[in-house]
């Protein structure tokens, strides 16, 4: 959706999180992508879409659910990989 030039604004976080489910889905890379473009674009309504993903990924057997589960994990993986990162970055500049 966010690829398209023809798309309609997003304007609120239920269409955010929407695409977040969508995206999951696919590679790796794309969720990155549709994720870094939300971040850019709509960064409010990411944090909110993030927040309804954190409860709704406690409903047990839940399609809707498992997919938020799943985006929140990878949020989780991609800032512990940031943050690695980070420390090996500093940890090759001291002397």
């Amino acid at each position: 959706m966010l690829i398209k030039d023809r798309v309609e604004p997003l304007t609120t976080n239920i269409d955010v999180l929407h695409l977040l489910e969508y995206a999951v889905q696919h590679s790796p890379e794309y969720y990155k992508e549709v994720y870094g473009k939300l971040a850019t674009k709509y960064p409010t309504l990411l944090e909110e879409a993030i927040n309804v993903a954190k409860v709704l990924s406690k409903i047990d057997d839940d399609p809707e659910g498992c997919l938020c589960e799943i985006i929140i994990k990878s949020i989780h993986e991609n800032v512990s990989n940031e943050e690695n990162l980070q420390v090996n970055s500093r940890s090759s500049e001291t002397p």
